[in-house]
């Protein structure tokens, strides 16, 4: 999901890629070392907070969003509308290494799966295809 914002488009966003209505790659984002970040404490300061949401909106990221970052095993999802998920992002800037960013496709106000007293959570159908070269044609003679 992450490897193509920039490892293979060689820039800072990656467009969602879709056929009909599947979405075959969410839109991504590489937030590199050394890119301008934005600091401070977002969840204790609302400057820090409002610093955070401007960078997300000049970046043109969604409110829900999916972070990984070097040595993680999974990405996190951050909800950028909340203090508390503006804070989870920060932390990760604090690292200084390069962030994937993913955009949460469906987002939380179009979760399909319901998990009973959970709520709708969210679920993804993965699947891993492998091309084979294409069979000789025989001659219709």
């Amino acid at each position: 999901m992450f490897t193509l914002a920039s490892a293979v488009t060689g820039r800072h966003l990656a467009p969602r890629l879709v056929l009909g209505r599947l979405v075959v790659k969410r839109r991504s984002w590489r937030i590199r070392a050394g890119d301008p970040r934005p600091g401070g404490k977002p969840a204790e300061d609302a400057e820090a907070f409002r610093a955070m949401r401007r960078w997300a909106r000049d970046l043109g990221l969604p409110p829900a969003i999916f972070a990984k970052a070097p040595g993680e095993p999974k990405p996190v999802c951050i909800l950028l509308d909340a203090p508390q998920g503006a804070e989870m992002l920060a932390r990760l800037f604090d690292r200084d290494e390069p962030i994937d960013l993913a955009e949460m496709s469906p987002g939380p106000d179009e979760l399909w799966l319901d998990a009973g007293p959970e709520g709708r959570v969210t679920a993804e159908f993965r699947l891993s295809t492998r091309l084979r070269p294409a069979a000789p044609r025989k001659d219709p003679a």
